[in-house]
């Protein structure tokens, strides 16, 4: 009797194993490998997936966040620029669907966005950046026979893969699912082949314990040997491509990628696979490259020979801006009263400010003999200009010391002219933008009266070139 038993469990046993093994390789029936078969992700930086450590008051900008047992654990992967949001740890999405930009990554643990944050934040409110790709899978079949799909196992979070929100380690479907018919989701390129997009079935399936999206398409003729390009993620909708994963596990290495299998393989009509592959990519860490330019102002006075037309008239003396003379005026001795004695200077600036520049003058005060008394009067031009009003001047017996100027972002030109002010600068040229080389010419206007007292007269202008904002 005992033998007859042990027969008949030992028979049983033998069953059971040829069964399972047959129903294990059912689906892979004469299964081969493709002669090809990698992806590429258009995009392989981790998406940032990380925790607010303390409570963020309504309308504030800077958050600090948790430094262990998280996916990020510092902002090593959190960029200027970069689109940000935060959500509870009840909900799926942004809270209020509202994003944020960052502004400045402040430190290894905090960071600011550039505008309030809407309703403020709790400790454990997750910080989120995502990063979408399309996945380019690349194939070369080895045995068409019979090949009516294509299909593609793409890692997927255990619970919420689907919902916007980047999972450590793992693909977010997002929108991808639910539009996977939508025309420009799926797409195949290499040979004539096609795909039958509103045919197409999206599923989550477990497969070794591990979950996985699962994307079915109808697929026209193969070529065996041909090389094809089967894409997932629409080009220009992003809602409809998968989010990439963040780092996995709690502790990421900054600069360690994570190595994931996508497997793509041909089945024909059973769901028997006729050629399979698993392709490997290594989501890392973005690389932030910075490089700061100062603001900086290239300014540069040079001098202007006598006999040059400058500002509309010509100029009687030479001016000097050398290291031997210095920067001057020299009109040296004036034999002629009531006569117009006319200067001039090119000031040249460039510079690199995004605000542009603002060139200014001020003066000591009015030409003084021997610096003290008495003074050559700035005068009034013809009657009505001042230092902050530009008046025409073609009188010589109105006597005073002025200036005009020319130039493209001149303050104002001949026949206008100003006195100096020696109560504070006057800006006689600005730009709004970066300039190289711009010119102006300030052009300096002298007529003394017959009855000036003998002797010799001075002053000393102040020129300041700054950049702007």
């Amino acid at each position: 009797m005992r033998k007859i038993i042990y027969r008949s469990i030992l028979f049983l046993f033998i069953f059971l194993q040829v069964t399972i093994m047959y129903i294990n390789s059912a689906s892979q029936v004469n299964a081969a490998t493709f002669t090809t078969g990698y992806t590429t992700m258009t995009n392989s930086r981790f998406s940032y997936l990380g925790a607010v450590a303390s409570t963020v008051t309504g309308g504030a900008k800077n958050v600090t966040i948790k430094t262990s047992a998280h996916s990020d654990n510092d902002t090593g992967n959190l960029f200027p620029g970069d689109a940000v949001c935060f959500s509870n740890l009840s909900s799926n999405g942004c809270n209020s669907n509202t994003t944020y930009t960052v502004g400045q990554v402040l430190n290894a643990s905090s960071f600011n966005v550039s505008t309030g944050i809407t309703g403020g934040l709790v400790a454990d409110d997750r910080v989120v950046a995502s990063q979408s790709s399309r996945l380019a899978i690349s194939f070369t079949p080895t045995d068409v026979t019979g090949v009516t799909n294509l299909r593609v196992y793409v890692p997927a979070a255990t619970t919420n893969n689907a919902d916007g929100i980047p999972d450590a380690g793992k693909f977010d479907a997002n929108t991808l699912g639910t539009d996977i018919t939508a025309t420009g989701v799926l797409s195949i390129s290499g040979g004539s082949a096609t795909i039958t997009n509103a045919s197409a079935t999206y599923t989550t399936t477990t497969l070794g314990g591990s979950k996985y999206h699962n994307i079915l398409v109808p697929v026209g003729t193969l070529a065996a040997g041909t090389q094809y390009t089967f894409t997932i993620g629409h080009a220009s909708t992003v809602k409809d491509r998968f989010i990439n994963p963040s780092p996995s596990g709690t502790s990421h290495t900054r600069g360690v990628g994570d190595k994931m299998v996508i497997t793509i393989q041909t089945e024909d009509a059973s769901a028997n696979i006729i050629d399979k592959a698993d392709t490997g990519i290594t989501p890392n860490d973005g690389v932030f490259v910075s490089a700061y330019v100062p603001t900086s102002v290239t300014w540069t006075i040079s001098s202007v020979a006598a006999s040059q037309s400058k500002c509309g008239t010509t100029t009687s003396i030479a001016t000097t801006a050398d290291n031997t003379s210095g920067v001057t005026v020299p009109y040296g001795t004036i034999f002629n009263s009531e006569t117009f004695f006319n200067a001039a200077h090119t000031h040249t600036v460039t510079t690199n400010a995004g605000g542009g520049y603002v060139l200014q003058v001020t003066e000591d005060g009015a030409l003084k003999k021997d610096g003290s008394s008495p003074s050559i009067a700035d005068g009034t031009c013809d009657g009505s200009c001042s230092t902050t009003t530009a008046a025409a001047w073609a009188t010589a017996t109105n006597n005073g010391f002025g200036y005009t100027l020319a130039g493209t972002n001149a303050a104002f030109s001949n026949p206008n002219y100003k006195v100096f002010d020696s109560t504070g600068f006057q800006t006689i040229a600005s730009n709004t933008s970066t300039i190289s080389g711009d010119t102006v010419d300030v052009c300096y206007r002298l007529s003394v009266d017959g009855t000036q007292q003998a002797g010799l007269y001075y002053n000393k202008l102040t020129y300041q070139a700054y950049p702007r904002f």
